[in-house]
């Protein structure tokens, strides 16, 4: 892992990146913390890093949760969802979109198969995702559920 101290975004454009909150350096881990937060939220093959300040105080609050495996009903529900076929890019969709035609336009299906899943989707988690309090819910639950699955720091296997 490489960390680089910048006043501008990052000079290299590998993947994944990073990139910390932007502070004065007395707040230096601070920043450090975020940025393995941003980075441990990255996904795919995008050559975008991952910016902290994106995330506004969620990527603080994540960096002070303890690492736990303790599991909760929406992480229960997270893993349950996940492990169907399209789960996972529902999900993400619901969470980054604001209704269910955008979040069918996103994963490219029609809404009437995105309502159909939200069907499922409520009852594996027990409330209505598209409420107010209901897609805070989501969001934080899928936020957390992709930093406890996150791969993103760990060495490649070597078959010798």
């Amino acid at each position: 892992m490489h960390a680089i101290l910048t006043t501008e975004g990052p000079e290299s454009r590998g993947a994944p990146i990073g990139m910390g909150i932007a502070t004065d350096t007395q707040d230096l881990g601070r920043s450090f913390s975020t940025a393995l937060i941003a980075l441990r939220l990255y996904e795919g093959k995008s050559l975008v890093p991952v910016n902290a300040d994106g995330l506004g105080g969620l990527a603080e609050m994540f960096a002070d949760l303890p690492v736990t495996e303790r599991s909760d009903s929406d992480a229960a529900a997270m893993d349950a969802i996940t492990e169907i076929g399209w789960g996972r890019a529902t999900l993400s969709a619901l969470v980054e979109t604001s209704s269910v035609r955008e979040a069918a336009r996103v994963i490219g299906v029609h809404h009437s198969t995105v309502t159909t899943r939200l069907e499922v989707v409520v009852s594996k988690l027990g409330f209505d995702p598209l409420t107010g309090l209901g897609r805070t819910r989501l969001g934080l639950a899928f936020l957390r559920w992709r930093l406890h699955n996150s791969r993103v720091l760990e060495l490649p296997t070597t078959n010798n």
